[in-house]
């Protein structure tokens, strides 16, 4: 027989199971503009049917039914879209490192524009030619030291600026390391958190498991990291390279140097991290070689110049016919003509280093070219005056070679051994060009892999997203099956009302 008051736990049972999906509607509502929130979904399932109970098999057909329960809340998410997703994001912060980097290694040159290197070089050229068709006038001579003081300044100030931008960039790798430090933080805490509270019960801990994921996400921008769920529910990350983050012993921090506890900075490479340390390691490094070489190629660099006839050099060779000559640099063409100091006195070097050169920084205009303008060397001649040898005033054949040695051939090396070879303009325009095709190129793989980036998140949020109407819709099924409920509720109610009120009452 059945029990009198089996529809009221019937009833009972459907309320606060369409009450607990009217709740959960309303937090999907609530959190539809929350970052990182997963939409969730309340799983029913028929309570276990049972015999009408008695002595003997009922006879009645069937078995009777016990309403409905709520077996679980869950989030909408595809860990294989979430694996995807951050394997993505931690190439485009990879690429979006490298398009900075790129952007502002462009603007460190400025080229093309009148106002960039390319233009102090230019003028410092020019003024050699100018020099030549006057060698002894002041104005001239001024003009070739201030050029060439300008043309170092803007060796100096470029590579001062890459300087500035690997200093930049190291500083930039320490912060974002911090911050991952935090993160991988609050995903151990969380960690413990989940498995503590699905340990108790069937319960999931949805949103303490969507703030987890979120972090994870961000995390995955900043390195190229695996992650890896355990049964318990915590999470395990580690680098893709094998090097583990956090596991159930605990996590290793981001820094610097070597320790049981340290993973080193320098062994990211992915995610922005990863971008960085190959913007440190490598993309700037390879331009500040370029810009070096070129100074060294220019000072130092093995050239073919011709010497008119006629000429008799400060190194004691004199040709009687135009001959090809080789020499090292602008320094040593320099040194083989004549200046306009009293009698016959060979020129100087150009340039110099405060010390040992080792570095750009290093460069200067020999300090006695600064003080004495007459230091310059521009003639390949010298006459003989009363006895003694003196400068053949007037001729500028050295300052017309070096005019032209903007177009002398030599080899230019870095110092990783890299070499071109080609006169100082065409190596100048290699470099530029060089840049621009690399700086395009990383423009190129941003926009792809934006597009691609969109494409994943567009489907991962077809499928944890929270869509209003739909939810609106959601509501109202389960308001409309909680008011039928409620209908049921009343129904039986009154029928107990007539048992326990009208029953028994015949014959009073």
């Amino acid at each position: 027989m059945i029990s009198t008051f089996h529809g009221i736990e019937l009833a009972k049972r459907t309320l606060f199971a369409q009450q607990t999906a009217i709740n959960t509607t309303g937090h999907n509502i609530a959190n539809a503009n929350t970052e990182g929130y997963s939409r969730q979904t309340v799983n029913f399932s028929t309570m276990n049917p049972m015999e009408p109970p008695g002595m003997n098999k009922s006879t009645m057909p069937g078995q009777l039914g016990q309403g409905v329960t709520v077996d679980s809340i869950q989030r909408a998410r595809d860990t294989f879209i979430d694996a995807q997703y951050r394997n993505e994001s931690q190439t485009m912060g990879d690429l979006s490192i490298q398009q900075e980097t790129f952007s502002k290694l462009e603007s460190i040159f400025n080229e093309p524009s009148e106002f960039g290197m390319r233009g102090s070089v230019d003028q410092f050229w020019a003024s050699w030619q100018d020099l030549s068709r006057n060698p002894d006038n002041l104005t001239a001579r001024s003009v070739v030291k201030e050029n060439a003081v300008a043309m170092v300044d803007a060796f100096k100030y470029t590579d001062a600026k890459m300087s500035e931008l690997k200093t930049d960039l190291k500083a930039s790798s320490l912060m974002k390391a911090n911050e991952a430090n935090t993160m991988l933080e609050q995903i151990e805490k969380l960690n413990k958190d989940i498995v503590h509270i699905e340990s108790l019960g069937t319960d999931n801990a949805n949103d303490l498991r969507d703030q987890r994921d979120l972090l994870t996400d961000k995390l995955s921008k900043l390195m190229n990291i695996n992650v890896k769920e355990q049964a318990n529910g915590s999470y395990n990350i580690s680098l893709t390279d094998g090097q583990t983050l956090l596991d159930q012993n605990g996590l290793k921090r981001l820094g610097e140097g070597v320790a049981t506890n340290i993973v080193n900075i320098d062994s990211i490479k992915g995610g922005e991290i990863g971008g960085i340390n190959k913007s440190l390691n490598e993309i700037v490094p390879e331009f500040q070689e370029q810009l070096d070489a070129m100074v060294q190629g220019l000072l130092y660099g093995k050239m073919s110049i011709e010497v008119p006839a006629g000429s008799n050099l400060a190194d004691g060779t004199s040709y009687s016919q135009n001959t090809v000559i080789e020499v090292e640099g602008i320094n040593g063409l320099h040194k083989l003509g004549w200046n306009l100091n009293q009698g016959a006195v060979g020129g100087v070097d150009l340039f110099t280093s405060k010390e040992n050169y080792t570095s750009i920084q290093d460069l200067q205009v020999n300090p006695d070219i600064i003080s004495n303008l007459s230091n310059i060397a521009t003639s390949m001649r010298t006459e003989v005056v009363n006895g003694q040898p003196q400068v053949l005033k007037g001729n500028g054949d050295i300052a017309l070679a070096i005019g032209k040695l903007r177009d002398a051939v030599t080899t230019f090396e870095t110092a990783s051994g890299k070499t071109k070879t080609g006169n100082f303009d065409d190596n100048f325009r290699s470099v530029i060009g060089d840049l621009g095709v690399k700086a395009q190129e990383i423009n190129r793989r941003v926009v792809n892999q934006e597009s691609i980036m969109n494409s994943v998140a567009n489907r991962r949020d077809s499928i944890v997203g929270v869509s209003v109407d739909e939810e609106m819709a959601n509501l109202i099924k389960f308001q409309h099956a909680y008011t039928a409920t409620a209908r049921v509720m009343t129904a039986v109610d009154e029928m107990l009302d007539t048992i326990i009120s009208r029953m028994g009452q015949v014959g009073r």
